[in-house]
């Protein structure tokens, strides 16, 4: 039970483990006390003996906790019934009608300190259920010397001694911890101290960090070694984000030594190598903790290999548990070469999805690998992994190598792609899968960020529509992924009730007859004009002669590729569900469009500005963020820049070999910032860890987006800024296909070229101070080594 102002809340454990908020004690005589709290006199037994109830069956909701989705907003309150207690029945009479009870309260009166130390009084007085009764009078403790975060805590240390309260003191007053530092968010008292050692071992710096990390609640005790934490702090700069990350992973389960370890081969592989599947949403495969030393023992032997990179290293040893001990085995085999071990790991996600025979093949695969010439092993790993498809009756012979070769070109997001493989067994289908789905897959999903929005897409088909994914796989898979992908943008809360309010419309069903046909043809022509053949639309329309043969025929034929149209209305109801409180009436989107207002069930605390700028483009009206109260005040406090020349931007042509000429220039579009993730696949796509982030750089005037084009195709992106330091910032140029060495130059020519045009000097600094104008949030890279001296 969680107090909050608004009112007491159960925190339920659903069977899958997550946790749910629920509004409400379900208690009538809790609720009861909960309202008499409004009315607590200080020092009144009666009130402090209610306070006592209520303290006893609940704890304090801790601020921010992240494992909590926040509240709905609460439903309006039904209106009052024509009865006397209506207001109107008091009308010309003295009395006065009923006032409504108060929604919210104010807490802190309440649980201040004097409030508490009268209850411990009282506790000692009386028995009674409170946790803390033997820390009343006479039980040895100083409770008004205590420092003042243990005192929130009280609550919950009651299972401990008062010898274990005065060690805690003694540790909390060596430490300097934030107002906001809470143990009461703590799981259990035991988890106080192993905390508190660790934060004893770091300086001064550190513990700042740590304890911030800390202030939404203590992880498990069994997550707090001290030697881990050191561990991370010996890593060097970005302890911060770090040791944030190590106690959000702690908070969901994850052993200290483990994730000390995870961080450790992170910095080794560089920025950014090993984050997402570490340490991201997704759990390391199988939780084995031997997965991390062999993935370094991997990475060690693998070296001059760049097709297998770390991200797909550890994505093909979540393939199975039985294959990542086989792959450790092959690691520890001398006379396998990293070449060949390359190409095992490589055809590793291409296995039958679940296929219990895999294991047993691919040993007696290693068996026979003895007796194949050393030239053609490499070659040998795959066909055994085509072997494996065939044996399984997974796929049939020509599926299987177009399979392992689009697990081998998509090997970065190979799981994701191989998810979608086996969309019609998670439909309810059995395999083999389609060889028309099979196309559709190698043809849209290139990048991982179409991956992303397509599982989105497809949960919510699933969902919300089954028997059309079903009959989109059978008879228009391009169809199927291409709708996937359409509504993918949308966040997956809105899309599936989108998709299922489709299934309601008159047009879902498809007409039996033509008098149906008739009264339905308007809608049908605006949805999906294609779906009815020309002689048809004049029949109905006109009254156009049609034998009834003829007639039969097309109906038929209409209702065969029913499906189409369903497509139809699913893209049309998830379209207006993105234009619900943006468009005054729902109209046809762009690919632009539709992408822009699906980051903002994606922004996260952006949100509302993207929503007023969003409504202002699709207006036709100017979105005015330069004459923002907030841009005007950034603006004035930095005389050096000439406003009008940093918003008309600059673009320069460039010939760039293998491309011939180049447009590097500022983009003016907002709908097109927007896309700077989507352009190059990068993190800041839809669908991506830091998707709200293109959000902030639209938002604030301060930054822009550098595209580099070419016959209209975005060959590479780059955002650049001005510091608080009146410096011009560049940061990474990020590429739609590998990195080119003449676009590289061309960049660094446009920086210098556009620092000259401002009069700016270009920022030196590895992460210089760039401010937030109207953004909340935003994820900075270092500023691009290739503008700083060596």
């Amino acid at each position: 039970m969680l107090r909050r102002p608004a009112g007491l809340h159960r925190l339920v454990v659903e069977p899958g483990g997550a946790l749910r908020e629920v509004p409400g004690s379900g208690d009538p005589g809790l609720d009861e006390d909960w309202a008499r709290l409004a009315r607590v006199r200080p020092g009144n037994v009666d009130d402090l003996a209610v306070v006592r109830r209520v303290w006893s069956r609940s704890v304090p909701a801790a601020t921010g906790w992240d494992r909590v989705p926040p509240l709905r907003a609460p439903r309006p309150p039904a209106p009052p019934r024509a009865t006397a207690a209506h207001p109107r029945a008091y009308r010309g009479t003295t009395h006065q009608p009923p006032k409504p009870a108060r929604p919210t309260l104010d807490l802190q009166p309440i649980e201040r300190w004097s409030t508490l130390r009268g209850l411990l009084d009282l506790d000692a007085a009386e028995p009674h259920p409170f946790a803390a009764a033997r820390w009343g009078k006479g039980a040895g403790i100083d409770l008004d010397g205590l420092h003042p975060a243990l005192r929130e805590a009280l609550p919950i240390l009651g299972d401990l001694a008062p010898a274990a309260v005065d060690a805690l003191d003694h540790r909390v007053r060596r430490l300097r911890l934030p107002e906001r530092f809470c143990f009461a968010a703590a799981d259990h008292p035991s988890a106080l101290a192993p905390w508190l050692d660790a934060l004893l071992c770091l300086d001064a710096a550190h513990q700042g960090s740590l304890a911030e990390a800390l202030a939404a609640g203590c992880p498990p005790a069994d997550s707090a070694t001290p030697g881990a934490i050191v561990r991370v702090a010996v890593l060097g700069e970005g302890f911060s984000e770090r040791i944030a990350r190590f106690v959000d992973a702690a908070h969901r389960g994850a052993d200290a030594a483990f994730l000390a370890g995870a961080l450790e081969l992170e910095a080794e592989s560089g920025p950014g190598a090993f984050e997402a599947p570490l340490l991201g949403r997704r759990a390391l495969p199988l939780g084995r903790r031997d997965v991390l030393p062999l993935v370094r023992a991997l990475a060690e032997r693998l070296v001059d290999h760049e097709a297998v990179s770390l991200p797909s290293l550890h994505a093909a040893l979540g393939v199975s548990p039985d294959w990542a001990e086989l792959v450790e085995d092959l690691a520890r085999r001398p006379d396998v070469t990293p070449a060949e071990l390359a190409a095992w790991l490589a055809v590793a996600p291409g296995l039958p999805y679940q296929s219990l025979a895999a294991l047993g093949i691919t040993r007696q695969a290693l068996e026979r690998r003895a007796r194949i010439p050393l030239a053609a092993r490499p070659g040998f790993a795959r066909r055994v992994a085509e072997g494996i498809w065939l044996r399984s009756g997974d796929a049939k012979p020509a599926v299987a190598r177009r399979l392992l070769s689009l697990a081998e070109r998509t090997a970065a997001h190979a799981n994701e792609v191989m998810h979608l493989l086996f969309v019609q067994h998670l439909a309810g289908r059995d395999l083999p899968t389609p060889e028309g789905l099979l196309r559709a897959l190698e043809k849209r999903l290139s990048r991982r960020s179409r991956t992303a929005l397509a599982i989105d897409g497809v949960a919510a088909l699933l969902d919300g529509a089954p028997e059309l994914a079903r009959a989109l796989i059978d008879e228009a898979p391009q169809r199927f992924v291409r709708l996937a992908i359409t509504i993918g943008p949308a966040h997956p809360a809105r899309t599936t009730p989108a998709v299922r309010g489709a299934r309601r419309e008159a047009l879902w069903d498809p007409p039996a007859d033509l008098d149906r046909l008739r009264r339905v043809l308007p809608e049908l022509l605006a949805v999906a004009p294609a779906s009815v053949p020309r002689v048809l639309r004049l029949a109905v329309r006109d009254g156009t002669p049609l034998s009834p043969t003829r007639a039969a025929g097309h109906l038929a034929g209409i209702r065969a590729g029913w499906s189409l149209v369903r497509a139809a209305l699913v893209e049309r109801a998830v379209a207006r569900e993105l234009q619900r409180g943006v468009t005054p009436e729902p109209r046809t989107l762009s690919r632009e469009e539709t992408l822009a207002l699906g980051r903002l069930g994606r922004s996260g605390r952006q949100r509302r500005a993207l929503r007023r700028v969003l409504r202002a483009i699709l207006d036709g009206r100017d979105p005015e963020l330069f004459a923002h109260p907030a841009s005007r005040r950034w603006f004035a406090g930095r005389p050096e820049l000439d406003e009008a020349k940093w918003r008309q931007g600059l673009e320069l042509v460039e010939e760039v070999a293998g491309f011939g000429a180049v447009r590097i220039g500022t983009e003016s579009d907002l709908l097109e910032v927007l896309r700077l993730g989507d352009h190059t696949g990068t993190c800041f796509a839809l669908g991506g860890m830091f998707e709200e982030d293109p959000a902030a750089v639209a938002l604030d005037v301060n930054k822009q987006v550098v595209f580099a084009r070419c016959q209209g195709r975005v060959l590479a992106r780059q955002i650049v800024a001005v510091s608080e330091a009146g410096e011009l910032v560049g940061y990474p140029v990020y590429f739609v296909d590998a990195e080119h060495p003449g676009l590289v130059e061309a960049f660094v020519r446009f920086d210098h070229a556009l620092a000259e045009r401002l009069g700016l000097a270009i920022a030196t600094e590895e992460a210089p101070e760039v401010a937030l104008v109207l953004a909340q949030d935003l994820w900075f890279d270092d500023a691009w080594d290739r503008l700083r001296p060596e």
